[in-house]
């Protein structure tokens, strides 16, 4: 079937709409922090009525979660220098930026997140020795993470991937059985990136978030809506326009 009339966006009860078409089955709605801006990700056979129909029923929902982003806490600019406070694994931190090789090193003393790189590291030198150090920590997080839940949720993960991510803490796509995780979650509670690797790999049993998703994820973790509300109060850092 040829694509049908793609609109690049749609107003629904004075809500500015993106729309992108990607190669996927089922619509899907996101309303995105930090100002709130919403986009409907659609397969390239859907009408514009149906995107339409699909966004008005979905109105007081993006209304609700507009709300939820206007009262979230404005996010602290850094510049990841010396008496910054950095969380780690939900712990607070203090970064203590020293003098040390070209190549960048982290480690933590404490509560004391240690950077040692080069003296003359700029502001993005520094963010991008963090991220990396992120990304390695919630990698040797993940994988007994996810060896350890496979069996109890009857699958197989085919592949894994951590990067840094802007707006989702993971994704799944069920047909090839491979997971991407967020570099963030090193910064949040071990329990909350456990709930997003269960999450995700349930996903691969259950692609939507429909009840039986549910049902999955509550006979398994029944805490998970608990873990889900903590992760969403507060929004993923954004990295620095100039890094």
């Amino acid at each position: 079937m040829p694509p049908r009339s793609s609109p690049a966006k749609l107003v629904v009860d004075s809500i500015e709409i993106a729309v992108v078409r990607r190669r996927m089955r089922r619509l899907r709605l996101v309303v995105r922090p930090p100002d709130g801006h919403v986009v409907i990700s659609a397969p390239q056979w859907v009408a514009r009525r149906e995107l339409e129909a699909f966004a008005t029923a979905k109105v007081a929902w993006i209304h609700a979660q507009k709300a939820r982003i206007r009262a979230l806490p404005a996010l602290p600019s850094l510049d990841y220098r010396s008496g910054e406070h950095h969380p780690v694994w939900g712990r607070p931190c203090t970064l203590d930026v020293v003098a040390g090789t070209r190549r960048a090193r982290v480690t933590i003393d404490g509560d004391r997140l240690l950077l040692a790189i080069a003296a003359d590291a700029d502001r993005s030198a520094r963010f991008r020795a963090l991220e990396a150090w992120h990304r390695d920590e919630a990698a040797q997080a993940i994988g007994p993470l996810v060896a350890a839940w496979e069996p109890t949720l009857g699958v197989e993960v085919a592949g894994w991937s951590v990067r840094r991510m802007k707006t989702r803490w993971g994704s799944c796509t069920p047909r090839t059985r491979r997971l991407r995780f967020n570099s963030e979650l090193a910064k949040r509670r071990p329990e909350l990136l456990e709930y997003v690797v269960v999450h995700e790999m349930a996903h691969i049993v259950e692609p939507s978030h429909n009840a039986r998703f549910k049902t999955l994820l509550t006979a398994h973790m029944p805490d998970w809506r608990e873990r889900h509300a903590e992760l969403a109060a507060r929004p993923i850092d954004r990295a620095p326009a100039d890094c």
